[in-house]
């Protein structure tokens, strides 16, 4: 059997036509990645197993009858038996045919029909790109030319890694080496975890919430127990939604449909338009970026003035405590006036060295008072002194109150 390329890229309008969700959906509903019995490593390679052991004539004839049943209800006997398995390669030839940007030899590329020349001989058929713009074409896209961009887990953000892996080992039952997290087909497994993801809000919306694969995706989610920091205490079928949203806007601004300007105003008319809403969503973007630094900004700012009340309010508790600890020290401390009055206790009075000292001065040169003052300065400052027994007057004393007395009525 001779071998062709077939590259294939995400449906751009919907899920129906979707090559990595169809093949997502029957990989992860009817385990199709699961091989088992002594003819493991024998149909390890084929996409559908459970057609192998059927004939050609057969598989055709199951395919025709599910689509004769799949068609609108009303459809005349005679229009739908002209449909047959055939069908489905006729629509795709006589669209990529019709269409304005693609030749012959793209056809050809995507279907596998020899041109019936002797280009046949030298064209190497598994040179993909030989079949991509037609694969472009049939996924819907305008331009067979772009670079189409396929739906990815990444964009869910590095702190979703651990809830992803989880949901990928939940969903699907892998016994393919190739599609194993070490092989090389491993990338196209996440891919078709994606896309399911993507387009799981659509299925649900069309189809009912009952349906096999919406149903497969959030009985998975829920095993996994996905979650997101984003969203603190939502429950995994609402992060599945989310994580929806998330993924089909990634997969449409890294795919934009942007009109080819042309003589026809209309046409012109709506590039430009597109290139407003292009404009538009990057001026978003630019507020959104602009919104963050601004909170940022206000967030540093209250964070300068917090650290400036705390150093205020640490530099007045230090004040505080150095008065405190004055304070301290003053009532350890005698008093300079009390030390003054001890030293001149110990002083004559009357001026002489062998005289007789005053009572005052006995007094305070008590040793029992000097060592109250200096026990307690308070004490010593609030005592009253006490009266010393008065000695007997002397004859010299007596002669000079006479005499002081007598010159005293003279000058008067």
């Amino acid at each position: 059997m001779e071998k062709y390329a077939m590259p294939m890229v995400p449906s751009k309008s919907d899920f129906l036509a979707d090559f990595y969700h169809a093949v997502g959906s029957f990989w992860a509903v009817e385990s199709g990645l699961y091989r088992y019995g002594e003819d493991q490593c024998a149909i390890e390679s084929y996409l559908f197993p459970d057609l192998h052991s059927y004939q050609n004539n057969g598989v055709s004839k199951k395919i025709t009858a599910i689509l004769r049943e799949n068609l609108p209800q009303g459809c005349p006997n005679d229009l739908k038996d002209s449909y047959s398995a055939k069908s489905l390669r006729k629509g795709s030839i006589t669209e990529l045919m019709t269409h304005q940007k693609l030749t012959g030899l793209d056809v050809c590329g995507r279907s596998g029909h020899s041109t019936g020349t002797t280009l046949d001989t030298y064209a190497d058929k598994s040179f993909i790109v030989r079949g991509l713009r037609g694969g472009k074409a049939l996924a819907h896209y305008r331009d067979v030319d772009a670079n189409v961009k396929v739906p990815r887990l990444e964009c869910l953000g590095g702190h979703t890694t651990t809830a992803v892996e989880a949901l990928l080992d939940k969903l699907f039952v892998v016994s393919v080496s190739a599609f194993k997290r070490s092989g090389s087909l491993h990338i196209v497994l996440r891919t078709c975890m994606a896309s399911l993801i993507m387009h799981h809000r659509s299925v649900t919306s069309e189809f009912t919430p009952a349906n096999a694969v919406a149903t497969k995706l959030r009985n998975a989610s829920r095993q996994a127990g996905i979650s997101d920091s984003r969203y603190p205490g939502e429950s995994p079928e609402c992060i599945l939604d989310r994580w929806s949203e998330i993924i089909l806007k990634d997969f449409e601004d890294r795919n934009p449909e942007i009109a080819e300007a042309t003589t026809d105003m209309a046409v012109m008319a709506k590039v430009l338009n597109q290139q407003t809403q292009l404009l538009l969503e990057m001026q978003n973007d630019i507020r959104e970026l602009r919104k963050g630094k601004d909170e940022a900004a206000l967030a540093f700012a209250a964070q300068q003035q917090r650290i400036t009340y705390l150093e205020n309010e640490n530099a007045s508790i230090r004040r505080d405590f150095a008065r405190a600890n004055g304070k301290l020290e003053l009532l350890k401390t005698p008093p300079q006036r009390n030390r003054e009055r001890e030293n001149n206790d110990d002083v004559d009075v009357t001026g002489t060295t062998g005289g007789s000292k005053s009572p005052r001065s006995e007094l305070h040169s008590s040793p029992s008072r000097n060592a109250e003052a200096r026990e307690s300065p308070v004490a010593a400052l609030t005592a009253q002194p006490r009266h010393a027994p008065v000695a007997a007057p002397t004859f010299a004393s007596t002669a000079r109150t006479l005499t002081y007395g007598a010159e005293a009525r003279v000058n008067a």
